[in-house]
């Protein structure tokens, strides 16, 4: 039996054919949008931010490329402009000036002092082309882990208004009922030691955040050895702080960040304005505990508080 196949039947098979290939193999379509992360690549805490960031960037259809931000800032500029690219995070203090410079709309992350690098007001609201995650914690996150382990708790808190003034009006918004600050106000690392001597007595926890002139390699090995001989708990930031003595550290929840950082960025992408967008702090957080540090200070601990630690800290006596 013959089967003769007409023109027009002819005619749709090539068509048919022809869209067949068109989707399936033609070259994926270049209309996605290329953003730029600047940050020293030698850091891997970034890169290891970056990473993130562009797999969930590359889930929502963009592209994310890096530069280096010791490359120079005319080589990053230059990057930027040749690479076509349209939105930018910036990882860091020197990568949010140069991403300032470059007047690109875009994000900024861990970086340490926004308003004092002229990138935020003191509200909390962008001067310019980036807004930001903050590098500090929400209070009600810290508390809401806190409050199931302390009936009542007085912070003692040293801080440089030039860079935490904007937290510790945060951080006054909870300071009532079951919390309560003293605070000192310093502009000099060596008003450190003073300031935390005079409050003996008056506080039950030493509150440390990112704040330069206060927590740095020459003040840290005072307040271990205050807090260990004056039983009063030090909260740190990170879980080295926590290895050394710290009753408790918070520290960033990386892929949490990456995600609330490519939320922001999409949010722009759509049309919003970075000026329209306030700093936020980090969605979710991390805690290592020091369980020796517990014992001697004869706190209990919950089990569901332990369990949820990132990590604990137990040494041998």
């Amino acid at each position: 039996m013959q089967i003769f196949i007409s023109d027009d039947t002819h005619a749709i098979c090539i068509y048919l054919t022809a869209i067949f290939f068109f989707l399936f193999f033609s070259p994926p379509s270049s209309s996605a949008d290329t953003m730029g992360a600047i940050f020293p690549v030698k850091s891997k805490k970034f890169y290891e931010m970056y990473r993130l960031m562009k797999d969930e960037l590359k889930d929502n259809g963009h592209i994310l490329k890096f530069v280096d931000s010791d490359s120079g800032d005319a080589e990053v500029k230059q990057y930027l402009k040749d690479e076509g690219v349209t939105q930018i995070v910036c990882i860091g203090n020197k990568s949010a000036l140069i991403g300032k410079e470059s007047g690109l709309p875009g994000l900024f992350l861990f970086v340490v002092g926004p308003f004092k690098e002229g990138i935020m007001r003191k509200d909390g609201i962008p001067t310019a082309n980036l807004t930001g995650i903050d590098v500090y914690f929400s209070p009600q996150l810290i508390y809401d882990i806190l409050n199931k382990i302390f009936p009542q708790i007085t912070f003692g808190i040293v801080y440089n208004p030039d860079q935490s003034e904007y937290y510790l009006g945060k951080l006054r918004e909870f300071s009532t009922g079951r919390y309560s600050l003293v605070e000192k106000a310093i502009h000099d690392s060596s008003d450190v030691i003073p300031s935390f001597n005079k409050m003996k007595g008056k506080v039950n926890f030493i509150f440390s955040f990112l704040d330069l002139t206060v927590f740095n390699p020459n003040t840290l090995d005072f307040l271990y050895k205050f807090s260990i001989m004056n039983r009063i708990s030090l909260i740190g930031i990170n879980e080295v702080m926590t290895k050394n003595g710290a009753l408790i550290s918070f520290s960033f929840d990386y892929p949490a960040l990456a995600k609330q950082a490519v939320r922001i960025l999409i949010k722009m992408n759509s049309g919003v304005k970075p000026q329209d967008i306030q700093m936020e702090f980090p969605d979710k957080i991390t805690y290592t505990l020091n369980l020796n540090t517990a014992k001697i200070f004869n706190i209990t601990i919950p089990d569901d508080i332990i369990k949820g630690a990132e990590q604990t800290f137990e040494f041998a006596s």
